[in-house]
């Protein structure tokens, strides 16, 4: 991996959001899949069953501080701002990207610095049986990749080599967090199943363009074209 391990005074690192310098737009995979590529995405929500209440539908993935370097990950609804949002890149060398060990990273902190998304194993699992998405400070969880087809947009996957376990899926439920309530991403595995009153997703890229501080040297991913950039 290109990301040096982080010196541990980076732990009292305040959190800081990242800029996008993109809007949002409402590209859901229900249509016919169109992908480009670019070297930063943001990780848009396709609800494909139990959604919540309001609708999480074209919802994008942003973060929730918890403590110096740690940040759950959670679902906003596009607010106005370029930045409600996290702008994400792929780490990792080609043959990484093409074993499928790269990670997903994106820029947090005070100064910025690498923040890697983080999936719990099934032993890591909270008091609830759950596996909430983390953001922290280091290279993040291997495995957590980009992944194209033909009949799809690009979306995200986890392939959890360390335990031989197949992608299961992505779910979101309305939790209460430190600081209040909040919108959480979480992982299950395929024989898990998805608690009632949360609902099942999946997250396709979008591109945004994006001056990563921290890694200047991004795979270049496959997402889904931002309409507001196309003339």
């Amino acid at each position: 991996m290109e990301i040096a391990i982080l010196l541990l005074t980076l732990a009292a690192l305040a959190f800081s959001r990242d800029t996008c310098s993109d809007t949002p737009t409402s590209a859901a995979s229900h249509t016919q899949p169109t992908s480009t590529s670019s070297s930063h995405f943001r990780l848009v929500v396709d609800v494909t069953s139990h959604d919540l209440e309001p609708s999480i539908q074209d919802w994008a993935v942003s973060s929730y501080h918890i403590g110096p370097c740690y940040s759950y990950a959670v679902l906003l609804p596009y607010n106005g701002s370029a930045d409600y949002s996290r702008a994400f890149y792929v780490n990792g060398t080609s043959s990484d990207v093409k074993g499928g060990t790269s990670n997903i990273i994106t820029d947090g902190g005070t100064p910025p610095v690498p923040y890697g998304v983080d999936v719990p194993a099934a032993k890591d699992a909270d008091k609830d049986g759950r596996r909430p998405v983390q953001m922290n400070c280091g290279e993040g969880t291997p495995g957590v990749i980009i992944s194209r087809r033909a009949d799809t947009n690009p979306r995200l996957r986890y392939n959890d080599k360390a335990d031989n376990e197949p992608f299961g899926g992505w779910y979101a439920c309305n939790s209460s967090l430190i600081y209040g309530p909040a919108v959480v991403l979480y992982y299950r595995g395929r024989e898990e199943a998805t608690p009632k009153g949360c609902a099942d997703l999946t997250l396709y890229t979008e591109c945004v363009q994006h001056s990563a501080v921290v890694e200047q040297h991004a795979q270049v991913a496959p997402c889904v074209p931002n309409v507001a950039n196309v003339d």
